[in-house]
């Protein structure tokens, strides 16, 4: 398999660029601008852009720029080279300083930020009412132990939505999350992020083999 990152400063993928040289209503996407347009064969740096050259949004971030999150990413890997709609994803909950809590078949884990991921926070939700929570939710290490680990019946997900449902039982006005299975929690707040992360790297790996790539801006979708 093609190894696609292409890393700065050693965390997130180089930057996608989209910009509009020549014609209406056709972006061009890429990583560097072309001297020459592919388009209509003129210089790019003689010639004026109908749109400038602007940064695509991505839809990954670390986890230490977006804290106290639901965070996910692969199981393997990362989104760039490895994401497929049917692989494995990890899902984790970091703190206020980014750091991840995430239970697997180690156990329950305290790790560092994650570099690349799709992150989800709550707006209704106060910084100490997650933090308390959070608090709550890892103090039971009996339940964490890595013998308890099953892959389908009692794995990372199950972390998340039993720290959801603490803060279901100590904030107010977040009922929903009581009883949230995961099928509604990924409808809710996973699929529309996931179906974005798979336009985004499709988009990616794309301009990585063949060094640009011409998309109508009507179809172009918005990462942010």
């Amino acid at each position: 398999m093609m190894n696609y990152t292409n890393l700065t400063n050693g965390a997130l993928p180089q930057p996608l660029k989209c910009f509009q040289h020549c014609r209406k209503n056709v972006d061009l996407i890429c990583f560097n601008i072309p001297y020459i347009c592919p388009l209509c064969n003129q210089y790019t740096t003689n010639t004026e852009s109908r749109i400038p050259p602007y940064i695509l949004p991505s839809p990954f971030t670390s986890s230490e720029k977006c804290t106290r999150s639901v965070v996910l990413k692969p199981t393997q890997g990362d989104f760039i080279n490895n994401y497929v709609q049917t692989c494995n994803l990890h899902i984790g909950v970091s703190d206020k300083n980014g750091h991840i809590y995430d239970f697997d078949e180690m156990g329950l884990k305290y790790g560092p930020p994650w570099a690349e991921c799709l992150t989800v926070q709550f707006d209704v939700i106060t910084p100490s009412l997650w933090d308390s929570c959070l608090s709550k939710a890892v103090s039971n290490a009996e339940m964490w132990k890595s013998v308890r680990y099953n892959e389908d019946k009692w794995n990372c997900f199950d972390f998340v939505l039993y720290f959801m449902k603490h803060l279901a039982t100590y904030g107010e006005g977040l009922e929903e999350f009581a009883q949230m299975s995961r099928d509604e929690f990924s409808t809710l707040f996973l699929t529309k992020k996931t179906k974005k992360a798979e336009q985004y790297v499709h988009l990616y790996r794309q301009v990585m083999s063949t060094g640009f790539v011409s998309v109508l801006n009507q179809d172009n979708p918005s990462y942010s």
